[in-house]
Order: structure tokens, then sequence, then C-alpha cells
């Protein structure tokens, strides 16, 4: 199935003001007894939000996460950078309810082949802490692969493990 330039640029623009209302929507208040900054790092898995090494920071409830995976051979090399715009939608103690935004470029690159992807996706999910500096994000939602060449869609899944700092 093709779909149009238009719908894929739709799509784009509708994840963007998303992330717009999001960041500027928050109230100021602490959320119980969570400080209002925090960084992390971690791993992630996700053909949306990214795949690799990942860092994030969390301002009250809105956090975003970037993930970086360079490889490089000798006659090939890849390239994988996503970023994801994060939202708390309901908090509890062990588990909150997350409502994300994301978008990854990966680049792929040999003697004789060049391919560049972008992909993006809106969804929700959870973010489970297993203990005071350990949390693990399960993620899913709708995305657009290949969005500006072969525009598909598709149920994503996404997965990230990090580790507080503060």
């Amino acid at each position: 199935m093709h779909f149009p330039k238009s719908f894929v640029n739709l799509l784009l623009l509708t994840t963007l003001i998303t992330s717009a209302s999001v960041v500027y929507g928050q109230d100021t208040e602490y959320i119980g007894s969570q400080k209002k900054l925090s960084h992390e790092v971690g791993v992630r898995y996700g053909a949306v939000t990214g795949t690799g090494l990942s860092y994030g920071m969390w301002y009250k409830r809105v956090g975003f996460e970037v993930s970086v995976l360079p490889y490089y051979e000798k006659n090939s090399s890849d390239l994988i950078v996503g970023g994801a715009l994060f939202t708390i939608l309901k908090e509890s103690e062990y588990v909150n309810l997350l409502g994300f935004a994301g978008v990854s470029f990966t680049e792929t690159r040999s003697y004789a082949y060049y391919n560049s992807v972008w992909n993006t996706g809106l969804g929700f999910g959870v973010q489970v802490f297993l203990f005071d500096v350990l949390s693990f994000q399960l993620l899913t939602g709708f995305g657009v692969y290949d969005a500006f060449d072969r525009p598909r869609t598709n149920i994503i899944g996404e997965a990230g493990v990090y580790y507080k700092l503060q």
C-alpha cells in the first residue's frame, strides 16, 4: 500500500504539534517525592525511538531521550540515531503510564550501496521502576517506516532499560 506524501507530512506535523503541546502544557508541581530534574543512561531498542546507547532527561512530567548506535566494518557502516519525547499520563509508585512521540534515522553505507531511512511514530507505554535507580520501558503505538521514500505503517514495539544518575 502506498501512502501519499501529504499523509506522511500530516503524520510528521501531528507528531511535532503533539510534542510541542506536551512540553509547554505541563504544570509546575512536584511529582510525588520525585525530583523535578533527573538524568539517566541506558540502552534502547526501537525502530521509532532509536537503538543503542541512550541518554534521557526528565523534568517534572516531561522527558526526552536520545539514542545512538554507530557500527563500522572494513567495507560498510551503519548509523542509527533516534529520539523521543515523553509525558507521564498517569503516575504511581512503581509504574508510570507514558505517552510518547519518536523519530529515528538509519543510514547504511558500503562501497557499492547507500540507504537512509526516517521512521516516526506516536504511542503509549509503561515505565516500571525495578529499584530506586533502575527503570524499564515497554512502548507500543503506531509508526511510519521509511517516511520519505516508501512510507508504510505498522504497529511499533520499543523497549529500554535505564540507570538513574540523579
